[in-house]
């Protein structure tokens, strides 16, 4: 299947749903990522040419959900996400109004596409056997290597494939297997709690009660998207630049906070996975230890109140069913992805 997006946090979101999708059954999953300099480049690759099978009918991209689940039993899988710009230099007041009758006249010349294929196959598909045992390494360079042979016995030209954990995704995120949030004992314990104050509040007042709550099961496949070492280094050497300069600016506060809102503003920006959240909270906490290590001071006190405020990454909506455009075609393309991005663009 072929999933759209305009957006990073979509294009990271639809990524690690496939991955989560195949732990829950047990499944393996490799990627392939790719980046497209230009429309012209993804439509020739994504449709084929004259003398070459393009990836639509090479890995039978379009294939109905059911029929998929139904291959999947015995035979791996593909899927294609992609994630269409504009080049970020591009002047707003060039775009052009949409055509939406006849997709193809439209200039995509300003696009740029991020593509990753994921093959996803069952777990007999890539047992491997070393002396005698059974092993199912998707970490392991020689196993993944024996996989990407048996995807090519199978479809002769198909790319090379490799493990979602060495991919670096727009410079600053990788994918993690981490372990859930919260344990099941702690999960119970919680909603223990909620269900007492429930029932206490509904025995002082049956007759407008809340909504009883409901018991969950913490997930034990939870990938999530995490930040990349360069990233997190880059987070480091400006929390460690707020360290070096407080002492410079004692006598000018305004200064050290403008630099403290200027790189918490830019800290922000990172998409709000939990993986993300995570990870800036145990570089904040570091650099919190090191400040008033070094000056101290607590720096709850020197801040006053400019605090460090993280998104949250709550569901992403069908950007397609939502968008004012989705009546002319009944189905999402490539066309209609690149028509989004560049409406985004000119919006802001």
């Amino acid at each position: 299947m072929i999933y759209y997006s305009t957006t990073k946090s979509k294009f990271l979101q639809l990524l690690r749903e496939r991955l989560t999708y195949a732990s829950r059954e047990n499944d393996g999953c490799l990627v392939a990522p790719h980046f497209f300099k230009s429309y012209e480049d993804c439509k020739k690759i994504l449709s084929g040419t004259e003398n070459k099978q393009g990836w639509i009918e090479r890995y039978n991209l379009e294939t109905s959900p059911s029929t998929r689940s139904r291959h999947k039993k015995e035979n791996p899988v593909f899927d294609l996400v992609l994630f269409g710009a504009i080049y970020s230099d591009f002047k707003r007041e060039l775009i052009n109004l949409p055509d939406f009758e006849n997709l193809e006249n439209n200039d995509f010349s300003m696009c740029e596409i991020w593509a990753c294929l994921v093959v996803t196959f069952p777990k007999h598909f890539y047992k491997i056997k070393e002396n005698g045992t059974a092993l199912y390494d998707l970490s392991n360079k020689g196993h993944v290597d024996q996989i990407n042979k048996r995807i090519k016995a199978r479809i002769p030209h198909a790319e090379r494939f490799k493990d979602i954990r060495g991919v670096t995704v727009f410079d600053n995120y990788t994918f993690e297997k981490r372990k859930p949030k919260i344990t099941d004992k702690q999960a119970e314990k919680a909603y223990q709690r909620k269900l007492k104050e429930w029932e206490k509040e509904f025995n002082a007042n049956p007759n407008t009660p809340n909504k009883k709550p409901k018991k969950s099961t913490p997930s034990k496949h939870e990938w999530t998207v995490c930040l990349s070492d360069k990233a997190k280094q880059k987070i480091k050497d400006s929390l460690d630049h707020l360290i070096h300069i407080y002492g410079q600016y004692k006598d000018k506060p305004e200064v050290f906070f403008n630099n403290v809102d200027r790189i918490h503003g830019f800290m922000s920006k990172y998409n709000g996975h939990r993986g993300v959240r995570s990870d800036i909270g145990h570089l904040y906490r570091n650099f919190k230890v090191e400040f008033e290590d070094k000056h101290l001071k607590s720096l709850e006190f020197v801040l006053q109140g400019h605090s460090l405020n993280l998104s949250y990454m709550g569901q992403l909506k069908d950007e397609y069913k939502h968008w004012g455009g989705n009546s002319f075609h009944k189905k999402d393309n490539l066309e209609l992805m690149l028509l989004r991005a560049k409406d985004s663009f000119v919006q802001g």
